[in-house]
């Protein structure tokens, strides 16, 4: 089984990390990890997440994906959750932020199949 790690990307379209699971003939699966510090303070960013994760798992219905949304640290809960589903590969979009760079960075030393 392959995993779309879903950041702040919710394109259906033109989004690499999400075309690559696509081309897979195995299941797909997307997680989304809501991490309350990130939010903290933010009302209207927290409203617009939840608007758009209900759209957007509408959309990867349709490509046969389903999506878990769970709650906490990404890095504890990413790890978990693969070793769990037996998770093959995992693919996800950059993010070019210092704190973000150092989570892909941390995750893919523990994770050998993170792409």
């Amino acid at each position: 089984m392959n995993l779309y790690w879903v950041r702040l990307d919710f394109r259906v379209t033109d989004n690499i990390a999400l075309n690559e699971i696509l081309k897979s003939i195995e299941k797909n699966k997307a997680l989304f990890i809501y991490n309350k510090k990130k939010f903290t303070n933010k009302t209207a960013q927290r409203w617009w997440l939840s608007k758009t994760l209900l759209e957007f798992e509408k959309n990867l219905k349709l490509l046969k994906i389903d999506l878990d949304i769970l709650i906490g640290d990404e890095f504890e809960i990413l790890n978990k959750y693969v070793i769990s589903n037996k998770i093959k590969n995992v693919y996800f979009n950059r993010i070019f932020e210092p704190n973000e760079i150092n989570l892909e960075e941390k995750l893919k030393k523990n994770l050998k199949n993170v792409k």
